[in-house]
């Protein structure tokens, strides 16, 4: 789609109205996908491993990640990321895993929740380094 169709399009679903019919559910998928803003945590990897992360983050890690709190490093934040990437993903999964204090905050053991596996954890570490490293489509 052009950007001339694309704008026509989006004028045309704001209103609601194609030449009388309702908008095509393609188009206007389309329009809302380019007008949404990137969102790190909403990345759908196709690696297994990943996607047990996504899973992860959803159910506990999210709840620090998502925003900074504690001081953890916001999901999809490269500046804050990178540093930690360069670390290696042992030294990240070590932190996980025992919990780790910083000049930044607090990471609590397994993010709090002691039933996940060390291979659930590494997934969910794994995740948050990769989504957060990703370039916005």
């Amino acid at each position: 789609m052009n950007a001339l169709q694309l704008s026509i399009v989006t004028v045309l679903a704001a209103l609601g109205v194609s030449c009388g019919r309702p908008v095509e559910s393609a188009a206007a998928k389309e329009v809302e996908r380019e007008a949404a803003p990137y969102v790190a945590s909403e990345w759908q990897p196709d690696d297994p491993e990943l996607a047990r992360g996504r899973e992860i983050y959803h159910q506990t890690c999210h709840l620090c990640h998502e925003h900074g709190e504690e001081g953890a490093p916001r999901i999809g934040r490269k500046e804050a990321w990178a540093p930690r990437v360069a670390q290696g993903t042992e030294v990240l999964v070590a932190h996980a895993i025992g919990g780790f204090t910083g000049s930044e905050g607090t990471m609590p053991a397994r993010g709090g929740e002691d039933s996940y596996s060390d291979q659930d954890i590494t997934a969910a570490v794994k995740f948050m380094a990769a989504a957060s490293q990703r370039e916005e489509p």
